[in-house]
């Protein structure tokens, strides 16, 4: 059987597209290679799903908690992640699945799973993650989430807890493939209500049969383990917290090497200088000295850092009482997010000090956005990579792009780029947390829950928006939301806590189920505020160890962003408009072209 592609990165052929079309969906240096293999196919409906709360579906549902010794003695020590909700199930019984054909228009048609580079494949997709591709087909992009851990099948891999536990890696599994199609739909109509989208839309599943081949270098670990992949629409393959805001910031770090540079080079003193600059941009209660005590006899008082963000983000101790309901929380919380806590306002600093800060104008220059562009652009072989695999003329398209906002960032009455990247921060801020507070006032909690002791599960994180393309669906918002594969509804949910709750355990428990609303609130704003998840500190972490003057830098201005994010997350949660609307709405545009080159430059991160 003779089979076809059509996508962009083919082995086979060179398709020219636009670069700033293709970086949504993956990186032509990151391709995953796709070999056809025995599986049924079962195309997502609604009406295929039950979902009732029996004895039955609670029963299967905490089968989950326990090991899963009863298949055998190999399974002694496996773990699978277990649902505090009834399963749900198909209507149809594996043996009713039809089988994958491997022909025809209907990707579903399709059994597929990654390979080794050198292993000769039917198809060529993206890397996404460790167990996901993106593959194009027939004109439209799709996820595979499920199909092989890298490109070794169904992997084994220890765990942190249970000592010498075991969990299966690089599938999706019953339960919650069904539940992510399932919820991923159901989540997708409420949130079209109010404008937004998720970023993966149900298409349908595969149940694997026996993958193992050492001709295809291809492991299938317990076997008795059902093995599924859940495949979807995806409008986008590119994360807020792994491409998006990473990018930015490591462009704004080569502004603040620059910064520094410049007072090496000046005979002036950069150990305190440089320090002031950064404070001057923060209220001053925000600045936390230390006092020097050199053998000189007298005592110097230094700036040692500016307080993070994170210091600002309310703990959930500190907000849930006994005898808080889910209401009571929420308006101590309202109260908390309204009043004035010491976060910055990155727009009323550009109003206030663009013109007499040097770190500011440093950042407004034009000649040095075109330089630190291209710098980027050379250090990754970004032209060479995408003339070869996207278009023999992405070199053109690229440069187009990069001197429409040399020339916008030259006219001082356009914007500035801290205007725009200011504009993506407070936007996506506030989209994550509308999107949060609409699922959450429709009782759905995203995943988060404690299936294990000290094993806590929480989708809710930057990694889970995606960067929509420009003007999607004739929409302006920039994000999609993505992964709903342990996500319940509150009419589902009972309490799986085997130890410090029994007499609550299989049974529905609102005190719990509101926590988890909470922790997911606290959780989200924690990654906004840059507590974890910041990809950026860590890739220039060698840099900065080298000079001291760079990590403070660094580390202290990321701060404006992330109190931009907190500050519109708050608001977007508390349902409050967006405050900058009219501005954003008149420069989507102009940046969109700033989101496509930076999602060009980070283009081969992979989260």
């Amino acid at each position: 059987m003779e089979y076809t592609t059509d996508l962009s990165i083919s082995n086979k052929s060179t398709i020219e597209e636009n670069p700033f079309d293709i970086i949504y969906y993956g990186s032509p240096s990151k391709p995953a290679n796709l070999k056809l293999v025995k599986a049924k196919k079962l195309p997502y409906e609604r009406t295929l799903v039950i979902d009732v709360k029996t004895n039955s579906t609670i029963s299967s549902s905490l089968l989950n908690k326990i090991s899963q010794s009863h298949l055998g003695p190999e399974y002694f020590k496996f773990h699978i992640v277990a649902l505090p909700c009834n399963d749900l199930i198909y209507k149809f019984h594996d043996v009713e699945l039809s089988e994958c054909i491997n022909s025809g228009d209907n990707i579903l048609d399709y059994g597929m799973v990654k390979v080794d580079h050198d292993i000769q494949s039917e198809f060529t997709g993206y890397q996404s993650g460790g167990r996901s591709s993106i593959i194009k087909f027939k004109g439209k992009y799709y996820r595979l989430k499920g199909c092989g851990n890298l490109f070794q099948g169904f992997t084994l891999r220890k765990m942190g807890f249970p000592k010498d536990g075991i969990e299966l890696r690089g599938c999706q599994f019953r339960h919650t493939a069904i539940r992510e199609t399932f919820m991923s739909d159901k989540i997708n109509e409420i949130l079209n209500e109010f404008g937004f989208q998720v970023g993966n839309k149900s298409v349908g599943i595969w149940l694997y049969s026996d993958i193992e081949s050492k001709e295809k270098k291809l492991e299938d670990s317990l076997k008795r383990i059902d093995k599924f992949c859940s495949v979807y629409e995806t409008v986008s393959e590119k994360r807020l917290g792994v491409h998006l805001y990473p990018t930015i910031e490591l462009i704004l770090f080569e502004y603040l090497k620059l910064f520094i540079d410049e007072f090496k080079s000046e005979t002036i003193s950069i150990n305190q200088n440089y320090k002031e600059i950064i404070a001057d941009l923060y209220p001053q209660s925000r600045v936390v000295y230390k006092i020097n005590n050199p053998n000189t006899g007298f005592e110097t008082k230094d700036i040692f850092e500016i307080e993070p963000t994170t210091t600002y983000v309310p703990n959930i101790e500190l907000i849930r009482e006994e005898g808080d309901t889910l209401n009571s929380l929420f308006d101590k919380y309202k109260i908390y997010a309204e009043q004035d806590n010491n976060l910055t306002n990155i727009f009323k600093l550009i109003e206030e000090k663009s013109s007499t800060n040097k770190i500011l104008k440093l950042i407004s220059n034009p000649e040095s956005f075109k330089q630190i562009i291209k710098k980027f652009l050379a250090s990754k072989n970004i032209y060479k990579l995408f003339n070869e695999k996207v278009n023999p003329n992405s070199e053109e398209i690229i440069n187009n792009k990069i001197e429409k906002i040399y020339q916008n960032l030259t006219d001082k009455s356009k914007y500035t780029l801290l205007e725009l990247i200011g504009l993506i921060y407070a936007r996506t801020g506030w989209e994550s947390g509308k999107m949060k507070r609409i699922i959450q006032n429709h009782d759905i909690n995203w995943g988060t829950y404690e299936d294990l002791p000290f094993r806590l599960h929480c989708n809710a994180h930057t990694d889970n928006y995606v960067i929509a393309p420009r003007n999607l669906e004739n929409n302006k918002n920039l994000l999609c939301i993505v992964d709903f594969d342990m996500a319940f509804f509150r009419k589902n949910f009972f309490n799986i806590d085997d130890v410090n709750n029994k007499e609550r355990y299989g049974y529905p428990d609102d005190f719990l189920f509101d926590n988890y609303f909470n922790m997911e609130r606290v959780y989200l704003e924690w990654e906004f505020s840059g507590s974890e998840n910041v990809i950026s500190l860590e890739i220039s972490k060698n840099e900065m160890k080298e000079n001291p003057q760079y990590e403070f830098s660094f580390k202290n201005f990321l701060h404006i962003l992330r109190d931009t994010a907190v500050t519109s997350y708050r608001e977007g949660y508390l349902l409050k408009e967006f405050f900058y609307e009219e501005r954003y709405l008149n420069l989507y545009e102009d940046l969109y072209d700033l989101i496509d080159l930076v999602l060009l430059i980070g283009h081969d991160l992979i989260g």
